[in-house]
């Protein structure tokens, strides 16, 4: 084989191995995706609804649960929290 030829496909080969044996340090996608996470909007402009089915927020409100925090978030409007 030509010379040329040959020390192509050794470039190739090594290029090949380089970029497929390529560690994944655990950092290296959290830093890349930490700046296009959106923060939530502040309480107070997030949307008045129930997240959890209308009837376990009912029963949230007759057995005075409301203070909890789980359902004052996610049964909202029913605690009247919004």
């Amino acid at each position: 084989m030509d010379s040329k030829l040959v020390f192509v496909f050794l470039l190739c080969a090594i290029l090949v191995v380089s970029v497929t044996s390529r560690r994944v340090r655990p950092w290296d996608d959290f830093e890349r995706d930490q700046d296009y996470e959106e923060e939530p909007p502040p309480y107070g402009k997030r949307e008045c609804k129930d997240n959890f089915a209308a009837a376990t927020c009912k029963n949230v409100k007759e057995n005075q649960n409301c203070g909890s925090q789980k359902y004052a978030t996610n049964c909202a409007k029913t605690c009247g929290k919004c």
